[in-house]
């Protein structure tokens, strides 16, 4: 008899595994991603697009190897062209919503250009907008006269000039974000030696207003917001549909592999252990179609899981559940519908 709780622990570890092996191509990629965008000016081209392309390709085997080895898990010894069949249906059953595994992967890589694509350009505006600050800085010190900025904010350098050159350099070029880093310690630390009244305060409000515009300059701001899009949010999307899939195939092969043994009556429904709160899973899990707590008849069986992330356990039963549940299968049908 299989254990199926051990299974089960396995086929979590498992995809723990192919999630960490997502997470560290998503990381490289989009670190490479974001050296190529920034050496072809920020733009999109053909080259870079076809990166694109090849990386979701990529990522379309690598969510099928992590659905084979659901499946393999489960059926163990049953024949590879049984498990590789099994994981080409993964990508062809819809769902309640009526998508298939195709079609998400496929949303996702266009739902990732478009990001992509938003955040250059909300990049590009607020990179000019920094830009902008900082030359209206420039043009306020020189409409007031040097002299009298530095008189009133500057005794012993002149440390804003400097440090308005040297975020001009960083926004240009990224490779100069040490030296503005350098600058801004040191700078923090001179106006720390400033008398603790207006001229302080005064020049710690205009030390402040530089910063944050080279802060928010054009290079560091995309960077930032690509990372957020190619890794961040989709990469969690897509660790998301991958768990799912391979819980999923991992759940219909238990049923393929069994359906046909006439010692199986059903097949009981089982909360996970990190099962958190109470959700639909709970109504599977209390369903009663005359054999007992939370077990299905062959016939009824849901294909897919309850949820997204949903990691409840199915198991194959020789006998009914002593224990009755609270739900008929009317009301089942109708919480699920």
């Amino acid at each position: 008899m299989i254990d199926y709780n051990n299974l089960y622990q396995k086929l979590y570890e498992e995809i723990i595994k192919q999630e960490d092996i997502l997470s560290s191509n998503a990381d490289f990629f989009i670190t490479e991603f974001i050296k190529k965008l920034k050496a072809e000016g920020w733009q999109l081209t053909d080259s870079l697009q076809s990166d694109l392309n090849d990386y979701f390709n990529a990522l379309r085997t690598q969510v099928g190897a992590s659905i084979t080895a659901a499946n393999s898990l489960v059926l163990g010894g049953m024949a590879s062209q049984e498990v590789q069949k099994l994981t080409e249906l993964a990508f062809t059953r819809r769902w309640q919503d009526g998508k298939t595994l195709s079609d998400r992967l496929w949303v996702l890589n266009q739902d990732m250009e478009k990001g992509l694509k938003d955040a250059l350009q909300a990049g590009i505006a607020q990179g000019d907008s920094a830009n902008s600050t900082i030359y209206s800085m420039q043009r306020a010190l020189e409409r007031d006269g040097r002299a009298k900025f530095l008189e009133q904010y500057v005794t012993n350098e002149d440390w804003a000039v400097d440090l308005m050159a040297t975020g001009k350099q960083v926004i240009k070029n990224p490779a100069m974000r040490q030296k503005w880093l350098k600058t801004v310690a040191e700078t923090q630390k001179y106006i720390q030696t400033l008398k603790d009244n207006g001229t302080r305060s005064a020049a710690e409000r205009a030390f402040s207003q530089m910063t944050k515009a080279v802060e928010t300059g054009n290079a560091e701001l995309l960077s930032d917001a690509l990372k957020w899009w190619g890794y961040d949010k989709q990469l969690y999307y897509l660790k998301r549909i991958a768990r799912t899939e391979m819980a999923t195939a991992a759940h219909n092969a238990v049923i393929d592999s069994t359906i046909d043994d006439v010692l199986i009556i059903g097949y009981q429904w089982r909360l996970s252990g990190s099962h958190p709160v109470y959700d639909i899973c709970n109504v599977y899990a209390e369903v009663d179609m005359g054999l007992g707590k939370g077990v299905f008849t062959k016939e009824t069986v849901p294909r897919s899981k309850a949820h997204p992330h949903c990691m409840c356990l199915l198991v194959p039963r020789v006998t009914k559940v002593k224990q009755g549940g609270k739900y008929s299968l009317e009301e089942w049908q109708k919480a699920i519908s």
